[in-house]
């Protein structure tokens, strides 16, 4: 009999181990579960997540690919993503970005390899189709926005003088033109 006993007293400790591990596992298992779906509904955690609001983005040309890219960064200036405006592999030069009510209107100058000309190109926002304005044989000093509307291209015409074309571009059209002599410069 006192091997029944000592049996059942064995038994009775093993069944309480038991019941506490399974106890520690079931708590374990509830905390887990909850503390996801405490994760899942807590909207400031799912911002702060992989969707995070866009903040601010820069553009530039990538000198390796001769691509204007845009990166994004978040409200803490986080890095978020990266990602190419142009795809034509056609070297580009003078970037430039309207500053005043759309951020997004940008223009650069682009080399026609095949023709040995330079156009002026502008987007209207990053993802629309880029536009020739402008096309010429001629080295194109810069360029620069006189409005929303409106780019001046320089041109240079000797040691004292730039040469001006004023192009709408919407219309694509020539507006005006002229010189500008060094003692107006």
């Amino acid at each position: 009999m006192k091997t029944i006993q000592s049996n059942s007293g064995f038994a009775k400790a093993a069944n309480i181990v038991l019941i506490f591990t399974l106890g520690i596992f079931l708590i374990l298992g509830f905390w887990f579960v909850f503390s996801r779906f405490d994760e899942r509904c807590d909207s400031e955690k799912i911002l702060s997540g992989t969707e995070k609001a866009e903040q601010y983005k820069h553009f530039f040309i990538n000198r390796k690919t001769n691509e204007i890219q845009a990166v994004y960064f978040d409200t803490g200036g986080n890095f978020l993503r990266m990602s190419s405006i142009t795809k034509d592999g056609n070297p580009k030069s003078g970037l430039s970005i309207f500053s005043e009510d759309d951020p997004e209107l940008m223009g650069w100058l682009q080399e026609l390899s095949d023709e040995s000309k330079t156009s002026l190109v502008i987007k209207n926002d990053e993802f629309d189709e880029p536009r020739e304005i402008f096309r010429t044989d001629k080295p194109i000093l810069e360029w620069e926005w006189l409005d929303k509307k409106h780019v001046d291209v320089f041109f240079n015409c000797g040691s004292s003088c730039q040469h001006y074309r004023r192009f709408d571009i919407n219309t694509k059209e020539l507006e005006h033109e002229g010189t500008i002599l060094s003692s107006e410069m």
